[in-house]
């Protein structure tokens, strides 16, 4: 029974949870600690994301923002992405690298306030949704490297009947998704420096059309879409 099912990157989004950037912002110091390249515009910030959720809005998207009273030491809670990814069964919450701990923390208060099930159990391997993207109705790509253990795949495979292929990453890339993304059911963005060769050629084999990023624009996540 399909109850949450977000189980693609392509399909109509109906309903989304979104948090919008404040005081956690302000308090960056060390801009490269966070991983930002300086440090960031919260006034601009805010506008974007209105813009955005407002455009999600007008095309009858239900927008839920989520909100948390602490605001220390997570200045990237608005990667939304990153803390957990949800299949049809409900929300899959990732095991974070102990420097977004906290951050794992509050999105997990925040699933529970949306009153959305809670699937996976207390993990023992180290797994982020920033490397969790749904290829097409069949296959779940898993990136790891950095911040996903290779081992977490089995954890997955107990809440998706999806064929599950793990993508090796360069040890510099923390998530998949800020090498490769799906923008379309058969096109994608693609960092070739990130990712082996065999990757690419498993694409083709797919049909997908590759549109190719340069380092200036992965630099800016410019795959993340």
């Amino acid at each position: 029974m399909k109850d949450f099912g977000a189980e693609s990157e392509t399909s109509p989004l109906k309903k989304v949870l979104v948090y919008r950037p404040g005081d956690e912002i302000k308090q960056i110091r060390n801009a490269k600690k966070w991983l930002f390249l300086d440090i960031p515009n919260l006034k601009k910030m805010q506008e974007q994301h209105y813009n955005f959720t407002t455009a999600m809005k007008i095309e009858g998207i239900e927008v839920i923002n989520v909100e948390t009273k602490e605001t220390r030491d997570i200045p990237n809670l608005y990667f939304t992405r990153d803390y957990g990814f949800t299949l049809n069964r409900g929300f899959f919450s990732a095991n974070m690298n102990k420097v977004r701990k906290k951050e794992e923390l509050s999105a997990l208060n925040m699933i529970k306030k949306a009153k959305i099930p809670i699937i996976s159990e207390k993990l023992t391997t180290q797994i982020e949704g920033g490397d969790i993207i749904f290829l097409n109705s069949e296959i779940m790509l898993m990136g790891y490297s950095k911040r996903t253990d290779l081992a977490s795949i089995f954890n997955i495979t107990k809440y998706t009947s999806k064929n599950i292929i793990p993508i090796e990453l360069q040890k510099n890339f923390i998530h998949l998704d800020v090498v490769f993304n799906c923008i379309s059911e058969d096109q994608c963005l693609i960092y070739k420096p990130a990712l082996k060769k065999e990757f690419l050629s498993f694409l083709k084999t797919l049909k997908f059309e590759i549109i190719e990023v340069q380092e200036k624009e992965q630099k800016t996540m410019g795959t993340n879409v």
